[in-house]
């Protein structure tokens, strides 16, 4: 590391290329979303807004939806099974019954216009196993359904939780990230005044060395907390089931 950077400072002292560089922010297209020199707090949606908006849209709650639904029917089903011994009948009939015509004679208008029409039945042969074996099921089904609803339950209290944990993360984060910028413009001002005590012959290539150093030792460590707080905005745009631009504050 020394041998490179008095490599470097000889190219300085030649004249050839400056050395070394002063490091601009990364950016990226999703970090333009967001200004990371600013509090968050304004940039962000309500917490609450941004747990109604999990609810909405969260993979994990509409997975849940979707299984209280294939509940639902379930029941259903069960309640259907129990129309299985019922059969209904229909038909339609003309001419003179033999009970509508005695002793010769003929039949009369009004015994024709009975004897002729629509006829409809309704059998039922539901047996005493089928009726006890349809409520067991009912029981269980319903069951199955309050399990459901109270497993939805903990599933948003869960989620409520890891939006505001990590809600606060972020917050921690970003004081992380502005002490180690400030750290860093410190650091700046220290190796560009090294620079010029160095040019002038009053400070030696260690010292001025050991300065770009801690210049450059800073400037990493705010950007692995800049990459540990855009990870948080990635992690809730998950959570919550939206883009990130959808978590910004309108």
């Amino acid at each position: 590391m020394k041998l490179l950077l008095v490599v470097c400072l000889l190219t300085m002292t030649l004249g050839l290329v400056p050395c070394p560089r002063v490091y601009a922010a990364a950016t990226t297209t999703d970090s333009l979303q967001f200004d990371l020199d600013k509090d968050l707090v304004d940039q962000l949606l309500p917490l609450e807004q941004l747990y109604q908006l999990a609810l909405q849209n969260s993979p994990v709650i509409r997975e849940q939806k979707a299984l209280l639904d294939v509940q639902v029917e379930a029941n259903r089903l069960v309640r259907s099974s129990l129309l299985s011994g019922v059969s209904v009948s229909g038909g339609y009939s003309t001419g003179n019954q033999s009970l509508l015509a005695t002793g010769g004679n003929a039949a009369t208008a009004e015994n024709i216009q009975v004897s002729n029409g629509y006829r409809a039945g309704v059998q039922a042969g539901i047996s005493l196993g089928a009726l006890l074996g349809y409520r067991a099921r009912s029981r269980q089904e319903q069951a199955a359904y309050r399990s459901a609803v109270a497993k939805q339950d903990g599933i948003k209290l869960g989620l409520r939780r890891e939006i505001s944990q990590l809600y606060q993360t972020m917050l921690t984060n970003q004081k992380i990230v502005n002490a180690y910028i400030e750290l860093e413009q410190k650091s700046l001002i220290a190796y560009q005044t090294a620079e010029i005590e160095w040019r002038k012959g009053r400070l030696n290539v260690d010292d001025y060395a050991g300065a770009s150093t801690r210049y450059t030792e800073t400037h990493i460590k705010t950007e692995i907390a800049r990459g540990n707080l855009m990870n948080n905005l990635y992690e809730l745009s998950a959570l919550v089931g939206v883009d990130m631009g959808q978590l910004k504050a309108r």
